[in-house]
């Protein structure tokens, strides 16, 4: 019963703000080396979604993998990992990865020169 406080109020102090931004991200646990890439914008403007491939070295055991997506997101995008929250399917190869602190045109950019 402790355990769920706590992990509840982890997610509280994680949340993103209103006006996060969001990626649609299918992930590729256990590859040979990890790399984040934005494979379409669907939609126009700020309402587009954002869908990124990303592969982590790490394997999905434990939430190792989960663990490795938020510091690769962070990394990629230049962002500190609190900034980065998963929103849903932290059990699931296809996530919505939130990203506090950028707007939707930097992440494009960002992950369009990469």
């Amino acid at each position: 019963m402790m355990r769920s406080r706590v992990a509840q109020a982890a997610r509280k102090a994680s949340a993103p703000s209103a006006t996060a931004t969001k990626l649609f991200v299918h992930v590729h646990p256990g590859s040979s080396r990890s790399a984040l890439v934005l494979d379409s914008v669907v939609g126009d403007g700020d309402a587009g979604q954002l869908n990124v491939s990303a592969r982590v070295t790490a394997r999905a055991h434990d939430g190792e993998a989960n663990d490795a997506l938020r510091r690769l997101v962070a990394e990629s995008l230049g962002v500190s990992r609190s900034r980065v929250s998963i929103l849903r399917g932290e059990k699931s190869r296809d996530k919505i990865v939130a990203v506090d602190g950028m707007s939707h045109d930097d992440v494009v950019t960002v992950l369009s020169d990469t």
